[in-house]
Parts: C-alpha cells; sequence; structure tokens
C-alpha cells in the first residue's frame, strides 16, 4: 500500500490537514514538518527473522511556501 501511495502520487499537492485525515497522527515524529509514520513491510530482522520487526520509515515533505506535500518517500 505505501508503494502505490508514492508511486501513484496520492499525497502530492495535499495540505497537512489532508494528510492527517488520511494517515492518522504520524507514529515516528510530532506534527511539525515532515510528518514520519512507522511502516511495517513485514520484514524481520536477524537470523532466520529471529531479531524482531524491522520498521520502515515514511516521510511526508512539506513545501515551505506552499505547505502541500512536495515529497513523499519510504526508507528503513
Amino acid at each position: 500500500m505505501v508503494d502505490k501511495m508514492i508511486s501513484d502520487s496520492i499525497l502530492i499537492g495535499k495540505s497537512k490537514s489532508d494528510v492527517l485525515q488520511l494517515l492518522g497522527s504520524p507514529t515516528a515524529s510530532d506534527t511539525t514538518s515532515p510528518l514520519v509514520y512507522e511502516v511495517d513491510l513485514g520484514l524481520k530482522v536477524g537470523p532466520l527473522g529471529l531479531g524482531g520487526t524491522w520498521l520502515f520509515f515514511m516521510s511526508v515533505q512539506f513545501d515551505t511556501t506552499t505547505n502541500k506535500v512536495n515529497d513523499v518517500w519510504c526508507r528503513d
């Protein structure tokens, strides 16, 4: 779902309130720019996946003049 949201540019051009309404409160940041959400892609760390969940973070960046989303990316 995250890959499709990024590749289809679903969030690009949306306001911060629109993003908060769609995705809820950010899980890895406060509501200042950028918004960061923890994403569980179902991957595990460690030998044979015994090290726990490998979390990724989706960042939603806002343009400072328009306060609209101008970039979205997901990294570990």
